[in-house]
């Protein structure tokens, strides 16, 4: 099948490297989308659990990348906009990478039933808990 092409103009997927680089880098490849890796911040000691989208991202695209990390066995926890204080809140920017927030170990993982039902994608319950990112 032809790649699938994105609807959010210059959207860029950075990917911060996990233990499980190459498996989200296999999952996304069938998508057209601007895919650049990042050296994460820490050390890459953990699987990729999170998504995180700037503003200008289109609804349809961030249903797109996260299906594609669940049907890949991407266990994905955390699917939420950047901080509000973020450089990149603004931006046409998905962020795949690893959430250590120990409060969300226990979330569970999205299906992608959950991701294609849910109406809004929000940090309520996630900034709740006191994590950061």
């Amino acid at each position: 099948p032809p790649p699938v092409e994105s609807s959010t103009g210059g959207l860029q997927i950075w990917h911060f490297s996990q233990q499980d680089e190459q498996l989200v880098e296999q999952a996304l490849s069938s998508l057209s989308f601007t895919l650049i890796p990042k050296q994460s911040p820490q050390e890459p000691v953990e699987n990729t659990n999170a998504i995180f989208f700037g503003e200008k991202v289109k609804d349809r695209d961030l249903r797109v990348v996260a299906t594609q990390l669940i049907q890949a066995g991407i266990p994905i926890q955390v699917i939420i906009p950047v901080k509000r204080d973020s450089p990149n809140r603004d931006k046409a920017l998905i962020q795949i990478g690893a959430e250590r927030c120990n409060p969300i170990k226990d979330w569970p993982v999205w299906t992608v039933e959950r991701i294609n039902t849910t109406t809004e994608f929000n940090r309520t319950e996630f900034d709740s808990l006191g994590c950061s990112s």
